[in-house]
């Protein structure tokens, strides 16, 4: 059910980047960003509360990091042959943003839902939010780039981010 959330919200993240709006992407892209989270934390079973607040901000904070989608920008605009609509550029870059977020939280969230950590590790969950959004994420954002044809819609840029996000994210464990 989590990664079913992830990919509409993927495809929701996607249109949004995509659509040339007189307002900057973040307005509608964060809330979002927790809509989703909060999805899958009601999926998990994590409530939330005055005790789940800072891991919630945490993971909000740390998945909004324009840095990242700058780098991801910057990452698309040089794969070759690449030769996409600067709509459907920030498309795919809006897309993987929420799509990285969906996952990294998904991880998070089952580990606190397994028992393995608890809402109070907020140093570790930051830390593989982070990492996420690091190395990993600008490896996605390339791989997504070039798998992209030239004249694909929205749903299929979603789908596409969402197979990259679960074959490189998904069960990946970040050094503690």
């Amino acid at each position: 059910m989590a990664h079913g959330l992830v990919g509409v919200a993927t495809t929701a993240g996607a249109v949004v980047g995509a659509v040339p709006i007189p307002f900057p992407d973040a307005t509608f892209l964060l809330p979002l960003e927790i809509g989703e989270v909060n999805g899958i934390a009601q999926i998990y079973g994590i409530k939330r509360d005055e005790k789940s607040k800072q891991l919630f901000d945490s993971i909000i904070q740390a998945g909004s990091i324009t840095v990242a989608a700058k780098a991801a920008l910057n990452v698309l605009k040089a794969v070759p042959g690449i030769n996409l609509a600067a709509s459907a550029v920030n498309g795919i870059v809006a897309g993987a943003i929420v799509a990285a977020l969906g996952e990294s939280t998904i991880y998070a969230f089952e580990q606190v839902y397994l028992g393995k950590k608890s809402i109070d590790d907020i140093d570790w969950i930051e830390k593989v939010i982070e990492a996420r959004f690091t190395s990993q994420f600008l490896e996605a954002i390339k791989s997504i780039g070039e798998k992209i044809p030239e004249n694909a819609d929205m749903q299929s840029i979603a789908k596409i981010i969402m197979g990259v996000f679960m074959g490189n994210f998904v069960n990946k464990e970040v050094a503690n």
